[in-house]
C-alpha cells in the first residue's frame, strides 16, 4: 500500500446524489476515514468538560504523532465516530473535530455523558468544508473530575474529497 495514512470506505452502489449522508454514494467525490487515537485519556484542567483545555488526539494512534493531518484536495467533513475502551466516569467527555485549529463548528462534536462508550454524527456532505492546505485533527476535552483515566478512544473522521 503506497499511502498507509488513508483508509477508503466503500462508496457504495448507489448513484450519486446531491445531498448524500452515510450510507449512500458520495455526491461529490471519493470519502475517506482518518483515524485518530487517545491513550489514557486524562482528566481535564476545569470542572466542565466545554471549558476545559482541548487535548489534540494522536494521528492513527501513534503516540510520537501529535498532529493533524494536511488536506490535500478540497472537500468536507462528513462524519465522526469515536469509541472509548471503557465507560467514561467521574465527568463527560466531549470529542470534536478541528481545522487548522479551530473547531469546525459547534455541531462537529460528540459528547460522551457518564457511562457511554460509542458515539457517532454524520453531516450533509458540503456543509462543513476544507480546502487544500487546511490540517484536520480531533481535540478531547474533560472534566477535572474524570476517572477513567486508563480509558483509550479510537476516533474516525470521515471526509468528502472533491475532485
Amino acid at each position: 500500500m503506497s499511502n498507509p495514512a488513508t483508509i477508503y470506505a466503500a462508496v457504495g452502489a448507489n448513484p450519486a446524489t446531491l445531498n448524500a449522508s452515510a450510507g449512500q454514494s458520495p455526491a461529490q467525490g471519493p470519502r475517506e476515514i482518518i483515524p485518530f487515537a487517545f491513550i489514557d485519556i486524562a482528566a481535564g484542567d476545569n470542572a466542565t468538560p466545554a471549558s476545559s483545555t482541548p487535548v489534540e488526539g494522536n494521528f492513527c494512534g501513534v503516540a510520537t504523532i501529535p498532529t493533524g493531518v494536511t488536506m490535500l484536495r478540497p472537500g468536507s467533513l462528513t462524519g465522526l465516530s469515536v469509541h472509548l475502551s471503557g465507560a467514561a466516569a467521574g465527568s463527560a467527555a466531549i470529542v470534536g473535530v478541528y481545522k487548522s485549529g479551530t473547531i469546525f463548528n459547534v455541531l462537529t462534536v460528540v459528547t460522551f455523558s457518564i457511562g457511554n462508550t460509542d458515539k457517532y454524527i454524520t453531516f450533509p456532505a458540503g456543509t462543513y468544508t476544507f480546502i487544500p492546505g487546511d490540517v484536520v485533527d480531533v481535540r478531547i476535552r474533560t472534566g477535572s473530575g474524570w476517572s477513567a483515566t486508563t480509558v483509550d478512544a479510537t476516533v474516525l473522521v470521515e471526509i468528502e474529497t472533491t475532485t
